[in-house]
């Protein structure tokens, strides 16, 4: 599955949507650097960071060309 993200031009964060439940939609910082995914609304433009252990058991592939992260199993 191919999911697309924005990137911030001035930091170069990739900031990516998810759903919650299908009720929340949060914005979320991908950190390949960050173990864990946090959620937490003290972030002032964001709701948290999305780390390595949301991608646990996937193969994932960042496209910068085409601002796409693609997920298989």
């Amino acid at each position: 599955m191919k999911y697309p993200f924005k990137r911030e031009l001035e930091s170069g964060l990739i900031i990516v949507s998810i759903e919650i439940d299908g009720k929340y939609e949060l914005k979320m910082v991908l950190d390949t650097g960050a173990s864990n995914t946090t959620i937490d609304n003290n972030f002032s433009d964001y709701n948290g960071l999305l780390g390595l252990d949301f991608f646990e058991g996937t193969n994932f592939c960042i496209d910068m060309k085409l601002n796409t992260i693609t997920l298989t199993k």
